[in-house]
């Protein structure tokens, strides 16, 4: 039998990149082999996850999965991108007709909410890229939410370790967005290459800071939403 053991919630918003997201009040149950889940049968987290990290819901958009719920930690600094700017990324691939059958990669995944929204609006498959190992479990939690594991696969590791001995794969549509205090540019240049000569490269950076030159693509469209700014590049022509 399941019984309830609280109702977990972190204020009435979660407040992430570019503005803020409404936050679910989430009731947690406990099922009698430990595991826990949400007031929707969907698996959260065990005991020590959820007692340890502070655990939001962040919203699918659009698409086949809008309206649906994702976790998200927002421990240790993390912080998604708000629903305007996520929204806003997605307008600007749609308006280029690039989601469609897309293959993507979600570097510096956090909770995978990119590469998500981007398979709920089209994209055939999606690689996450995350190093830390909550991160990595959220993401994982997440893609079983979702069903999304014949379409996803899940890299725990760092971005530059993986462009450092990955070869012969190559994205329609890369999602770049590197924690605020360490944009890590220089990490970000080498997804370069494996970026489809068509493709897209999104990046997501402080809007205080300075936008990075990049060798090899052009600026096909920047904007700024609050504290965050984002550009989107293509492979020059040259």
């Amino acid at each position: 039998m399941v019984k309830l053991v609280y109702t977990y919630a972190l204020g009435a918003y979660a407040f992430g990149r570019g503005g803020s997201s409404p936050l679910a009040r989430t009731t947690i149950i406990k099922s009698p082999n430990g595991l826990f889940f949400d007031d929707n049968a969907n698996f959260l987290l065990k005991y020590n996850y959820v007692k340890e990290h502070h655990i939001a819901r962040l919203r699918i958009i659009a698409g086949e999965f809008g309206g649906r719920w994702i976790s998200a930690d927002v421990s240790k600094g993390t912080h998604p991108m708000g629903d305007r700017v996520r929204s806003a990324v997605f307008s600007m691939l749609e308006s280029r007709e690039l989601l469609a059958g897309a293959r993507v990669l979600d570097a510096f995944a956090g909770t995978g909410a990119l590469g998500l929204e981007a398979l709920s609006r089209g994209a055939d498959f999606a690689t996450f890229l995350e190093r830390d190992r909550i991160a990595a479990n959220v993401i994982d939690v997440n893609i079983t939410t979702l069903n999304m594991q014949d379409r996803t696969k899940l890299v725990r590791t760092g971005v530059g370790g993986w462009a450092n001995t990955t070869k012969d794969v190559n994205f329609d549509i890369i999602f770049a967005d590197p924690p605020y205090h360490d944009t890590q540019f220089s990490t970000v240049s080498k997804l370069l290459k494996y970026l489809h000569k068509d493709g897209i490269l999104i990046l997501s950076y402080p809007e205080r800071g300075t936008l990075p030159n990049l060798k090899g693509v052009v600026v096909v469209d920047k904007r700024v939403y609050g504290e965050a700014a984002i550009a989107l590049f293509r492979l020059s022509e040259d």
